[in-house]
């Protein structure tokens, strides 16, 4: 996935699951209608193997890119970044004795998840 900017997944759950999944969203997930009807056409949709079955939600999962700043030691000599993952305490420390090592702020790649019901 290094090359994709965002994944998009679906489910289909039924309106008590997703009661019970997101209970604080329940006041959004009560007067939702059953069975969405934008996909149609797509015959191998779940939605359209039993029509009679009007309760299934469409769940999408949105998984996007998203940079977050995050602390990092550099060494100088080395010309090297190093990942910590230890305490103010403990970095200081690490300052104290190293002199080579200083604390800088970067910006990294991360995932970030989003939801919706359809």
């Amino acid at each position: 996935m290094s090359d994709a900017q965002f994944v998009w997944c679906q489910e289909y759950i039924s309106k008590r699951e997703a009661e019970a999944r997101f209970p604080d969203k329940i006041a959004n997930v009560t007067p939702m209608a059953g069975t969405p009807q934008a996909y149609g056409r797509f015959y191998f949709l779940p939605e359209n193997y039993n029509m009679a079955r009007n309760d299934l939600l469409v769940l999408s999962y949105v998984w996007y890119k998203w940079k977050k700043k995050k602390k990092r030691l550099y060494s100088k000599s080395r010309n090297q970044f190093f990942d910590f993952a230890g305490g103010d305490s403990n970095l200081e420390a690490i300052l104290y004795n190293i002199p080579d090592m200083e604390e800088v702020t970067v910006e990294v790649p991360c995932w970030k998840l989003a939801y919706c019901f359809e």
